[in-house]
């Protein structure tokens, strides 16, 4: 009779161990399934990240060559007003010289 009370109560507590268990594989596998869901989250959030990245750079690529048109156009600019400070230094030179001569 003892026997079979030590082995009763050895069923139960295996019983136990085995809920206990099951318990902590669920909670495990929820566990599991958010850290899946947050790592996909987080990938997605990268991937969006990347894009916009790349947008920026086409829009700066953009933007430089732009720029470099229109610094062609000052770079002509400057040169024409030199050219035109030059000649009118010249003729005041030579309106000068004509007065004196």
């Amino acid at each position: 009779m003892e026997a079979m009370g030590a082995l009763e109560v050895r069923v139960r507590t295996v019983e136990r161990q085995l809920d206990a268990s099951h318990t902590s594989m669920g909670k495990l596998r929820d566990a599991s399934s958010r850290h899946e869901t947050e790592i996909k989250v987080t990938g997605t959030e990268v991937r969006e990240i990347r894009e916009d990245i790349a947008e920026m750079k086409a829009a700066l690529t953009k933007a430089r060559e732009e720029q470099k048109g229109e610094m062609v156009w000052i770079r002509r600019g400057l040169w024409a007003a030199a050219a035109s400070f030059m000649t009118f230094v010249l003729m005041l030179a030579a309106l000068i010289l004509q007065a004196g001569g």
